[in-house]
C-alpha cells in the first residue's frame, strides 16, 4: 500500500516523496488484533505506522539531515520509514533495530525491499538487528 509521505495521505501528509508498506503479515504477528497498539510481552507496536516516525521523516527532509557519508541507527524501528527514507538519501548504511524478530522479517525487511532500488543496496548498506 503506498504511504504518501508527501501530502494526500489522510492519515500522513506533509513529509515527502511517497513509501510502499507492507499491508498484511504472517505468523505470530498475524495474531494481533487489528486496532490493538501493544501486547505485552508478545507485541510492542512494530506493526503500527507511528505518526512519530513519520513526523521524524518529514523534519529529516525539510532539513536535509541525512548526508551520503552518514551512518544511521534507527532504534525500535518498526516499519522502517526513516531508515527508509535515509537510504533513499544516500546514507552510507542504516541498521535497523526492533525488539521482535518477527516484525523485521514481516514487515521492516518487506518495507525496505518495496523502497529501495537494488538488492546489491540491501546487501552492502543495510543490517537488520532483533531483541533488546
Amino acid at each position: 500500500m503506498p504511504l504518501s509521505v508527501d501530502g494526500e495521505d489522510d492519515q500522513h501528509s506533509g513529509v515527502g516523496a511517497s513509501m510502499r508498506v507492507v499491508e498484511s503479515v504472517t505468523g505470530v504477528m498475524a495474531d494481533v488484533p487489528e486496532g490493538v497498539d501493544l501486547v505485552p510481552g508478545v507485541y510492542e507496536g512494530g506493526l503500527k505506522v507511528w505518526e512519530s516516525s513519520v513526523d521524524l521523516v518529514r523534519y529529516l527532509r525539510e532539513h536535509n539531515v541525512v548526508q551520503p557519508n552518514h551512518r544511521v541507527l534507527e532504534l525500535g524501528c518498526g516499519h522502517g520509514l526513516p531508515g527508509i527514507h535515509a537510504l533513499q538519501q544516500g546514507a552510507a548504511s542504516v541498521t535497523f533495530s526492533d525488539l521482535n524478530e518477527e516484525v523485521l522479517r514481516e514487515v521492516t525487511g518487506p518495507n525496505i525491499c518495496l523502497n529501495v532500488a537494488t538488492m546489491a543496496e540491501l546487501h552492502s548498506r543495510v543490517a537488520l538487528v532483533s531483541g533488546d
